[in-house]
């Protein structure tokens, strides 16, 4: 069993931590631990928390979302907004403490620099989660109507929103998806189908729409797709009314109207390439292929023509771009100038990657370099472009062709790294996790390095940042942690890991052992006391918190004690080097120096994602401090 209620409540501190079993998406739920722990206010008491234990985090749900009436909202007032207090310096602190709003609302979750939300509880209902959330800026200034928190990544800027809990849900149908800005806290009501990022301040949205006459339907109920960009910032439509856009690290965009044509686009949703193509490509390498009939013109990302070549061309990757001959239909590779610098027998090519590329002779398939070699022979009946350092070629295990597949992966050089019967092949910040069918774990790759390490079949496998990758059991239970080698840093054991830039954070979650430490990255132990919770080492700060005993202070990445208090940890704030610390029924906020912060007596105190920025709740009531320097 894991000892859930032991460990800290260190919402975004560490870079990296274990977790239970992720996939790789553009936006990662946003973990918000005062969703729950806001929401439990209504009159809760700080002694429903037992000493040294912290409240479990909760996942805000995803869905899937599609169009309605579009409404951009910004803030407004609320019908009476609190005034915030004037910044006055706490007594014996270098601290100013403002009151951004006086405590008023059954529950609050800070979500962003400008936003937070709140919800309506139903009787006997101590949680948020599953409930529609109401928006607010830092100081109660209403943004969006009440709407489903759905997900987001306060990296990106913003958060999903919905206009309903669940896909089964039945009283809203289709399911739509909003946005609201984390930092200027515009947002659009749900409107959306799908919503995902373009760049730092610009969204593409999907959105479905009745098809023209004669038109066939490119999605689901008989609908066509109608594409747009959207600014996160000012919540504002940029521009709308293409069937497709193929997204990309910069502008300009590959674009395909309701006509068939293609063009591209710039940032702002202009023509720099007029929409008279048949197909367009992303650009790649600053090249941006563009078709029409059998010649292919290629354009610098200005809409500047820099070169044009008979046959149908593709994406440059790695200074060559596959052409096949609109006459003949051979298959060739071109560089930059147009010139023909590979071709040979095989029948269709892909793209260079890592050196190699995947060919076609007749029903074979094999990899080339770069001097048209064939590096790995065509036998296999698929191949794949190489990612992440290998390349896959799969065929069936056996002589019925309907029965399991054997897949293998090479690397650089054309040699086999790793293969399997019915294996598949995913990817975490780096490392390669090998499958087996029932989506265990049973080994990993460094494409650094090229070592493979086998381990047992486990369900959690991740890249927890510099080097370091963890492996579960299962969920929570027998974890250990290899560096990307497969040199063993961490002996299996129940542990929750936490991964800083310089240290490891080991907390133990056995149910008869209070055990807490402190590795470097190749792992030393920097720990020589006995320690039954650690946490900290956040993004911003290399000090961590330690509890020992009813002592908790202040830490270095050496696993030097700084400075102690009398308590025991409730939670501490990410990037700011706050701490909130319970000793008896009392609550107090100390800084990095474990200094008293001078905050107002409060039954609760919850941090945010925001430094310097947390919730406070005085009789029952939640309401938004803030915490800085004074002048």
């Amino acid at each position: 069993m894991r000892k859930q209620e032991r460990h800290l409540s260190r919402e975004g501190e560490s870079e990296t931590r274990s977790a239970s079993t992720r996939r790789d998406r553009a936006l990662a739920p946003i973990l918000v631990l005062a969703l729950w722990a806001g929401c439990a206010g209504k009159g809760s008491e700080p002694a429903s928390v037992p000493e040294g234990r912290s409240q479990p985090t909760r996942k805000v749900v995803t869905t899937p979302t599609g169009p309605a009436e579009m409404k951009t909202v910004g803030a407004t007032p609320a019908e009476k907004p609190p005034t915030p207090a004037e910044a006055v310096p706490a007594p014996g602190s270098p601290w100013q403490i403002s009151t951004l709003l006086a405590p008023s609302l059954e529950n609050v979750t800070i979500l962003g620099p400008n936003l937070a939300a709140f919800c309506k509880l139903k009787s006997g209902e101590t949680s948020c989660v599953g409930n529609p959330m109401h928006f607010i800026d830092l100081t109660g200034r209403k943004i969006l109507p009440e709407a489903w928190l759905m997900e987001g990544d306060p990296k990106a800027g913003f958060v999903i929103i919905s206009n309903r809990e669940s896909v089964l849900a039945p009283s809203k149908d289709p399911a739509l998806k909003g946005f609201v800005s984390l930092t200027s806290g515009k947002g659009i009501q749900p409107s959306f189908r799908e919503i995902e990022p373009l760049n730092d301040t610009l969204l593409l949205t999907r959105s479905t729409r009745t098809c023209p006459e004669g038109k066939k339907p490119t999605y689901i109920e008989g609908k066509c797709t109608e594409v747009g960009i959207v600014n996160m910032t000012t919540g504002t439509v940029v521009a709308t009314g293409w069937d497709q856009l193929e997204p990309d690290v910069a502008p300009p965009w590959a674009v395909r109207n309701g006509a068939g044509k293609s063009g591209f686009v710039d940032a702002e949703g202009k023509p720099v390439v007029p929409m008279v193509y048949d197909l367009t490509l992303r650009c790649s390498e600053d090249l941006c292929p563009a078709i029409k009939d059998s010649v292919t013109e290629y354009f610098d990302r200005s809409g500047k023509r820099v070169l044009t070549v008979q046959g149908k061309g593709e994406n440059f990757s790695e200074g060559l771009a596959h052409l096949e001959d609109g006459t003949t239909g051979k298959s060739a590779y071109i560089d930059k100038t147009g010139k023909v610098v590979l071709q040979g027998n095989w029948d269709e090519g892909a793209a260079f990657s890592s050196g190699l590329a995947p060919v076609r002779f007749g029903k074979r398939f094999g990899f080339i370099d770069k001097t048209g070699k064939l590096v790995v022979k065509a036998t296999w009946w698929s191949t794949m472009p190489f990612e992440y350092g290998l390349g896959e070629a799969a065929r069936p295990a056996t002589a019925d062709e309907n029965g399991d597949v054997l897949t293998a992966w090479f690397n650089a050089a054309g040699q086999q790294v790793f293969s399997g019967v019915g294996l598949s092949l995913s990817h975490h910040h780096g490392i390669n996790r090998f499958e087996d069918p029932d989506s265990k774990f049973i080994a990993f790759h460094d494409p650094k390095s090229g070592k493979v390490t086998r381990v047992n079949k486990s369900a959690v496998m991740e890249h927890v940042g510099h080097g370091l990758v963890l492996v579960s059991v299962k969920e929570f239970e027998k974890q250990t942690l290899y560096n990307a080698e497969g040199n063993t840093i961490l002996r299996p054991g129940e542990w929750e890991v936490s991964v800083g830039k310089k240290v490891v954070v080991v907390n133990n979650l056995s149910e008869d052992k209070d055990e807490a430490f402190l590795l470097d990255h190749s792992g030393t132990k920097l720990t020589s006391k006995p320690y039954s919770v650690l946490g900290g080492w956040l993004n911003e700060s290399a000090l961590g918190v330690f509890q020992r005993g009813e002592i908790v202070g202040i830490m270095d990445e050496n696993g030097q004690e700084i400075c102690e208090v009398k308590g025991t940890i409730h939670s501490v704030s990410p990037g700011s080097g706050f701490f909130v610390v319970l000793s008896g029924s009392s609550w107090t906020v100390y800084d990095d120096a474990c200094r008293d912060v001078g905050l107002p007596p409060a039954r609760q105190y919850l941090f945010g994602p925001v430094p310097g920025i947390l919730a406070v709740n005085q009789a029952g009531k939640w309401g938004i401090l803030q915490v800085k320097k004074a002048r």
